[in-house]
């Protein structure tokens, strides 16, 4: 206080004082990143009440200012992200003035990794063709793909009907149902996968697996290339064994009368990639 002064009534006068504190700011947001939320929330947290804040003070990357609302000390702003990559957000210098005159500082710059594509799902271990096959085995993966839905249906499955897919299922579950109890004929496993911010891949889009439930399986026919033919001085064979869908056999060789139809001293199975070279 300053000494006794006639101009304050014989009391001491008050020092005056002067507010030179520039007002400091904080940009914060209750959305975790990553996310593929939009539009996004972010609050200004001012350390004093200012005024002059507009939408256009902040500067923006990826992403364009929908609306500003608050007033004094706290603010809240809404961005729409322009698509996936960084969003970010940053008042500069001289956003926002306090009640003395003082221009607020810059703030920290606050950053989302914003994604809202949807991943695709792929399978593998899925029957093809003929198959009698009673449980399935199926590891569901992609790109960005941790979780997934899936249905499987008889005949015209309608895949892209999102009624009749199961609870989600992290990708470590593999799809091990027992269709047993399926006719045969067409069975056909519909997946939308979804990736870690939660984009699911729409019923629309699939990823669709069909195989033939077949409880009696044809039986491929072998075919041999190279067996000697008429009356022949060979003292080794090199026989080739072949045939539609066939990738192993076994055989036997006689002499004179051989009953081919007496399963009795066939040999052990063979890739085809093997000849007969006896």
């Amino acid at each position: 206080m300053r000494p006794p002064d006639s101009s304050c009534g014989g009391a001491p006068c008050p020092i005056e004082t002067q507010d030179a504190a520039a007002p400091a700011v904080t940009l914060s947001s209750a959305v975790a990143s990553p996310t593929n939320r939009s539009p996004l929330s972010l609050t200004a947290t001012f350390s004093e009440r200012v005024t002059g804040l507009v939408a256009s003070s902040f500067s923006l990357v990826n992403a364009s200012a929908v609306g500003l609302s608050g007033a004094g000390a706290r603010y809240a702003l809404t961005v729409l992200p322009l698509g996936d990559g960084t969003v970010s957000a940053r008042l500069l210098e001289g956003a926002a003035y306090d009640l003395a005159g003082n221009s607020s500082i810059a703030s920290n710059t606050l950053s989302w990794s914003f994604d809202a594509t949807a991943p695709v799902a792929s399978l593998a271990g899925v029957p093809s063709g003929q198959s009698q096959t009673t449980r399935l085995d199926v590891v569901v993966g992609g790109l960005d793909v941790s979780a997934y839905k899936d249905k499987l249906g008889e005949g015209i499955t309608d895949c892209s009907d999102g009624a009749g897919y199961g609870a989600e299922q992290s990708v470590a579950t593999r799809i091990a149902t027992d269709i047993s109890g399926l006719g045969d004929g067409t069975v056909t496993i519909c997946v939308v996968g979804a990736d870690a911010v939660g984009n699911y891949q729409a019923f629309s889009a699939a990823t669709v697996a069909s195989w033939t439930k077949s409880t009696v399986v044809t039986p491929p026919t072998a075919t041999l290339a190279g067996v000697p033919t008429g009356y022949s001085q060979s003292i080794g064979l090199d026989v080739v064994v072949g045939g539609v869908g066939v990738s192993a056999y076994r055989f036997k060789l006689g002499g004179g009368s051989t009953d081919c139809s007496n399963g009795a001293d066939y040999g052990s199975e063979q890739s085809v990639a093997t000849h007969i070279a006896s």
